[in-house]
């Protein structure tokens, strides 16, 4: 290799700087022991340069939620199904070998975001401090909210069923930014469909332990005990 390629290398930034989990950089191929030509190594440098610089890459790497096309109407609605349990076989296996891994000596517990969580992400199309536009549709498109939040309790119940059939001994449901609606307005936006989750759970298995996390519920310890759970996270 010749020194001013040596060099041009050693000008370009760390591939650090644009949100990979570890420290690369692009190092010469034969400076780091790389079978690679240099021309192919140039290639993939720059392939995953840009990789690494496209945000909603770099969010789903943080295990941050990316929404492609939020749903802000009717016509966004028809994208919705009802969950199909047999693309999720592989979790059901994981469930069954753990639970027969822990035997008697431990719980195995299941865990799912709650309605309203997982609609701020669908809404807003990721993450968000303000979530202006779902809170906005609690007032401007009701019904659209409605009809999404109902389908994801029942999809969400679904899962639920399927995770204790296969083993789960108890299951916890999170409400990460239910605590983000005051209280009148999570009674109807979130409050009602976890409880519908719940009932139609305990119809099938009465037995099983439910457990309810909000994040931030300081303030709502006592509306959250007449939802049908067994046990209250504490934030």
């Amino acid at each position: 290799m010749r020194k001013e390629e040596v060099a041009s290398v050693a000008a370009k930034p760390s591939l650090a700087g644009l949100g990979s989990p570890s420290p690369l950089s692009c190092v010469p191929p034969l400076a780091s022991g790389s079978p690679l030509s240099w021309p192919a190594w140039k290639e993939a440098c720059a392939t995953l340069q840009k990789l690494l610089s496209d945000p909603l890459l770099v969010k789903a790497a943080r295990g941050e939620p990316v929404i492609q096309s939020p749903i802000h109407s009717e016509e966004g609605l028809k994208a919705l199904h009802p969950i199909d349990l047999e693309k999720l076989s592989f979790i059901g296996d994981s469930l069954k070998k753990l639970r027969k891994e822990v035997g008697g000596d431990a719980s195995v517990l299941g865990f799912m975001g709650a309605p309203w969580t997982i609609a701020t992400y669908i809404v807003e199309g990721g993450t968000t401090r303000t979530y202006t536009t779902i809170k906005s549709m609690c007032h401007t498109a009701p019904h659209l909210l409605r009809t999404l939040l109902s389908h994801l309790g029942q999809a969400i119940a679904d899962y639920v069923v399927f995770q204790v059939e296969y083993g789960t001994h108890c299951i916890q449901i999170f409400d990460s930014w239910g605590g983000q609606l005051p209280p009148d307005m999570r009674e109807r936006w979130s409050k009602s469909y976890i409880k519908e989750i719940i009932d139609l759970v305990k119809k099938r298995y009465p037995e099983t332990p439910i457990v309810l996390y909000i994040n931030g519920n300081g303030g709502l310890l006592e509306r959250m005990k007449d939802t049908g759970v067994d046990v209250i996270g504490l934030d």
